[in-house]
């Protein structure tokens, strides 16, 4: 009951507050139980306000953070979703929810081999995780461009459009966060490379990304 309530506030003065409204969204998150996809040192956490640490330099966002993003992806159950960064599976296991499947990369086997048993335990069977790096996986030389109805970037990226715009359709759109310290934003971009900014915050680099270079005179 304690945790049922603890999800409850979750929703309803976290991520309702953030102006995620769609109720099919709302069911998503309802229907994930976020304990079964937090480290154990930090369970009694697992609903609140706050990043989560998950291994050295990589987090779990805070559920209003993660919430509005996947609510600004717009799903359709008929999607195919790219994530960038499984981490635990919690994410993947909302998007899982919301569409028809996901394909979710990350460059750690134990974080893999962690999200492969969470989901399973979470009887979820429409997320495939492929061990990569995801610049590898994204190249514009990949057989992968295309594919995708929508695209989720969990870390964040100086810029997300040079990497990852190739990899959606036509139609499709990216939600991720990019810039510098103190100054990201969680943005969409948009399949002709419009990009619409939504809320300032932060989050942690994508491992193996190249960062801008600036010059100093």
């Amino acid at each position: 009951m304690i945790i049922q309530n603890a999800q409850t506030n979750m929703i309803g003065q976290q991520i309702r507050t953030w102006n995620v409204l769609d109720r099919t969204v709302l069911q998503a998150f309802e229907g994930i139980e976020r304990e079964q996809f937090v480290p154990e040192p930090y369970l009694a956490f697992a609903y609140a306000d706050m990043v989560i640490p998950i291994r050295e330099g990589q987090n779990m966002l805070e559920p209003k953070v993660i919430a509005r993003m996947i609510d600004a992806l717009e799903l359709a159950p008929d999607h195919t979703v790219l994530e960038v960064g499984t981490g635990t599976g919690y994410s993947a296991a909302v998007l899982s929810r919301l569409s028809q499947q996901v394909i979710s990369l990350e460059i750690n086997s134990e974080l893999v081999e962690a999200s492969r048993t969470n989901l399973a335990k979470a009887n979820i069977d429409n997320v495939e995780i492929i061990e990569t790096n995801c610049f590898d996986y994204c190249s514009h030389d990949s057989n992968n461009a295309g594919k995708f109805d929508r695209t989720l970037i969990t870390g964040s990226v100086p810029e997300l459009s040079p990497v990852f715009l190739p990899m959606v359709n036509e139609t499709g759109r990216i939600v991720g966060i990019q810039g510098h310290t103190p100054t990201m934003q969680a943005v969409i971009c948009y399949a002709d490379g419009t990009i619409k900014s939504l809320f300032e915050t932060e989050a942690s680099r994508l491992d193996q990304v190249q960062e801008s270079v600036h010059f100093a005179f």
